[in-house]
């Protein structure tokens, strides 16, 4: 399948691609390393662009000490990011943060307290994406290597890019965001629901996406969101409505910016193409036509966490049942127990997902 991540075993990756030319000028031991993982029958994580490799992701638990020329981390269990690189040719496609939470996710379902990665200095686009998700450099390796390391005690809990992929444990309400199938489904492939065609392996589609998001929300009145919100994206369906629109996924309000009012336009149009970016599944046409013709409207911008999976998707019946659908779903704020409550309808471990 090309253009997306795969599963693929490293005795199936092709040692000879150029990809891997800088590793092995940076790591003398790089190819006995991988050949060695070829034996082992060790699997990774391969963005292939045809028949050529664009990105290679490589995960490890390992407890022991990692010695720094500054101090000496003690041995405990933790995640190694083995190898995460990306190629030249794939910039600007976002699969690098899409690349990065698919790590962060695998270490959030670990349980483990630390997750780390050693780069070096000249990396500085993936030193910076490393720093927007909160990883801190807490030392340097003989060879010159920077090591970054991210700590669940020690997360900005308050920014939601820094303490991804965990959601805040103290937070007042949390919000449901409605989404038409076609922008869900578009914004979130691989939040699937039962009988909704889908990837196979959902880590390949969440590495070849962005954690961030954007939505373009139009609501008949105001917007009652605030950044750092917990929210849960609700996907509406106009067939069969009670059974077929669902809770799908959640996450966190990472910015809120306000376009226009029934009376007043807030932002001019270059701001907001700026503040869209290229986070939108809207084409320039489909922006161009809301920011003219919508007389009520919000971007927000999404840090998705996490999804419920096939089968586990809590629909509009169980929730109104349980009493979590009083009204519109932009007038909705949910206690923490009733935000909790969904999701675990959804099959989601609370005990790893939130953190003080």
């Amino acid at each position: 399948m090309p253009n997306t991540f795969q599963a693929k075993y490293f005795s199936d990756v092709n040692l000879a691609d150029p990809f891997f030319n800088s590793l092995k000028a940076d790591y003398p031991e790089f190819e006995a390393w991988f050949r060695g993982k070829a034996d082992k029958g060790t699997s990774a994580l391969a963005y292939m662009d045809g028949d050529r490799i664009g990105a290679f992701i490589y995960l490890k638990e390992e407890t022991e000490e990692i010695p720094l020329n500054e101090t000496t981390l003690p041995a405990i269990p933790r995640i190694k990011i083995g190898t995460l690189k990306l190629d030249e040719s794939i910039r600007n496609k976002r699969l690098g943060e899409g690349a990065l939470g698919s790590c962060l996710w695998k270490w959030r379902d670990s349980g483990l307290q630390q997750i780390y990665v050693t780069v070096f200095s000249k990396q500085q686009a993936l030193i910076s994406l490393l720093e927007k998700f909160g990883f801190a450099l807490v030392g340097h390796k003989r060879n010159g290597e920077c090591v970054y390391l991210k700590d669940k005690t020690q997360l900005e809990i308050a920014n939601p890019h820094k303490s991804f992929p965990f959601l805040p444990a103290s937070y007042r309400f949390a919000g449901i965001l409605p989404i038409e199938s076609q922008y869900h489904d578009s914004l979130f492939p691989y939040s699937e629901l039962k009988n909704v065609r889908f990837n196979e392996d959902a880590m390949e589609e969440v590495a070849g996406n962005g954690i961030t998001k954007v939505y373009i929300a139009t609501p008949a009145g105001g917007l009652d969101f605030f950044e750092g919100e917990p929210v849960v994206f609700y996907r509406k369906s106009q067939t069969n409505p009670r059974f077929r629109s669902a809770v799908t996924s959640f996450g966190r309000i990472s910015k809120v910016v306000q376009i226009r009012s029934s009376t007043k336009c807030f932002v001019s149009y270059d701001e907001y193409l700026r503040v869209v970016g290229n986070k939108s599944i809207f084409s320039k046409d489909v922006l161009d036509r809301l920011y003219t013709d919508e007389r009520n409207m919000f971007v927000i911008e999404l840090v998705y966490c996490g999804f419920f999976g096939a089968g586990n998707n809590v629909n509009f019946n169980a929730l109104k049942t349980n009493g979590l659908f009083p009204c519109y779903p932009y007038q909705i704020k949910y206690a923490p127990n009733q935000f909790k409550q969904i999701l675990e309808m959804g099959g989601v471990n609370v005990q790893t997902a939130f953190v003080n």
